[in-house]
């Protein structure tokens, strides 16, 4: 029987872990939240995004609306054996290479290397990183899960404006991109929160980071 979430109000609620995953619908503040608390906690951090998979490799699906088109929202649009190859280096001897992505270009650009120190905690932030804790728990069972919350308006303005200033996407495209991003929400990423040890509310009135983190 799995055990409801508690609200997560100070980060020093947070137990100590080797893994901290972070996952959340787009544009939830996912990132903003694990960089800052990878800060507040001396952690490496890892971004699921790093691992798509190229676009001739995505999987397609068709929909009424649009036809066939890929499934970017979709868990088996990532490099899973990558994913988990890395993690497990990382934590075995403190350093990989880790996949960097063009999402301009909707593909793996090159490698980077990513370090992290012997008894450093490491915080992977993404859309699926809790669906994924399976493939982590064969590393290590030093794991601590959040899901991060925000209402649908919210994270509609948010993911238009990254996905236009950040993203190199065109505006005209957005309404049907987010088409797939809210029916992956009720169909795969939604779920995780039942399987979360906390909640961290992003748009919760009062909520702010300095609060969080004082």
């Amino acid at each position: 029987m799995l055990r409801a979430p508690a609200l997560l109000v100070d980060y020093t609620e947070l137990p100590a872990a080797e893994l901290y995953l972070v996952a959340g619908p787009a544009a939830s503040g996912k990132t903003t939240f694990a960089k800052a608390l990878a800060q507040h906690l001396n952690a490496t951090i890892l971004s699921l995004d790093n691992y798509y998979l190229d676009e001739d490799a995505v999987v397609l699906e068709y929909d009424e609306r649009y036809g066939h088109v890929a499934q970017w929202d979709s868990p088996e649009a990532f490099d899973l054996l990558s994913f988990q190859q890395n993690i497990r280096d990382l934590i075995q001897t403190g350093q990989a290479q880790i996949p960097s992505y063009s999402f301009a270009k909707n593909c793996r650009d090159g490698f980077q290397t990513l370090t992290k120190g012997e008894g450093q905690a490491l915080i992977i932030e993404g859309l699926y990183s809790i669906r994924f804790q399976p493939l982590l728990e064969e590393i290590t069972d030093s794991v601590t899960t959040i899901f991060v919350q925000a209402e649908r308006e919210t994270r509609w303005v948010r993911r238009r404006i990254r996905d236009l200033q950040e993203r190199g996407k065109v505006a005209e495209d957005f309404e049907r991109r987010y088409h797939f991003v809210t029916a992956a929400e009720q169909r795969w990423l939604l779920e995780q929160e039942h399987h979360a040890e906390y909640i961290l509310a992003t748009d919760h009135p009062g909520f702010s980071y300095e609060k969080f983190f004082q």
